[in-house]
């Protein structure tokens, strides 16, 4: 559970700040506004870095022309490359 705090100064902008607990793993909890805000849904991927005395986080977003495809279409372009890899191997 996250706790909503007030406001706090990070350079020239004024954020909404939230009190995060971590758990057993190293686990924490995005408190649900921030995942809408940045739409961040379930199986997402995000980076995280440390810039000064921060945690950042940041959403991974598939490149621009990119569609996300199921798990059956996944496997299909995988056995694909696995048999365009085989045919490569022979040649060389």
């Amino acid at each position: 559970m996250s706790i909503k705090l007030d406001t706090c100064v990070m350079g020239r902008d004024l954020l909404q700040t939230y009190k995060l607990k971590v758990r057993k793993g190293g686990q924490i909890t995005i408190p649900k506004p921030l995942r809408e805000q940045l739409d961040i849904r379930d199986g997402d991927t995000l980076i995280a870095f440390v810039e000064k005395e921060y945690i950042v986080f940041k959403k991974l977003k598939l490149p621009e022309g990119v569609k996300p495809v199921g798990e059956q279409e996944y496997k299909k372009i995988i056995k694909e490359l696995e048999e365009l890899r085989k045919k490569w191997e022979e040649y060389l």
